[in-house]
């Protein structure tokens, strides 16, 4: 694996306010059902986090809709993250990018 100097990485997937992913009392929100992914992702590549940042926005059902994340991991390397359920998605990391079409 060659060294990247920094990772960001996005999950995004919209959805209507009826949907599972919309409802607090099912353990929807941006963060838990799609941010993971980016999280594991930049975690991945660059290893475990040695200090983390993040701020969001909620949704009137009180789930997430948004969150973005910023790390330091070692030897200086940084990694942002971008969850929301308001659509789209791009992983990008050193030397490619992977994008995934915005959902239907």
């Amino acid at each position: 694996m060659t060294h990247s100097e920094a990772v960001a990485a996005s999950s995004t997937l919209p959805r209507e306010d009826g949907h599972r992913l919309n409802a607090l009392e099912l353990g929807g929100g941006a963060l838990l059902d799609l941010g993971i992914y980016s999280i594991s992702f930049a975690v991945d590549i660059l290893g475990l986090p040695k200090s983390v940042k993040a701020a969001g926005r909620l949704k009137n059902t009180g789930v997430d809709a948004e969150v973005a994340t910023l790390m330091q991991h070692d030897r200086g390397t940084i990694s942002t993250t971008f969850s929301s359920l308001d659509g789209g998605g791009v992983k990008t990391g050193r030397p490619s990018t992977a994008q995934r079409p915005e959902s239907r």
